[in-house]
């Protein structure tokens, strides 16, 4: 859900960043330096994947 909301507001990368964040923060052992890990992590290899190597005509930032 957060991501069908955020990636029309945002753009893919923070769409993917606060979903990769909410989703390892489920884990209560998960510190929030970590599950920012992971969500910058996620969204570069997403973002990698989809518009660079498959060139998916996806906004990677949604500014205005």
């Amino acid at each position: 859900m957060v991501f069908a909301i955020t990636i029309d507001l945002f753009g893919l990368i923070p769409a993917i960043f606060i979903t990769g964040v909410i989703a390892a923060l489920g884990d209560t052992r998960t510190r929030l330096h970590e599950a920012a890990a992971i969500g910058a992590i996620m969204a570069l290899g997403i973002w990698v994947v989809f518009v660079l190597l498959l060139n998916l005509p996806i906004d990677a930032l949604r500014l205005g």
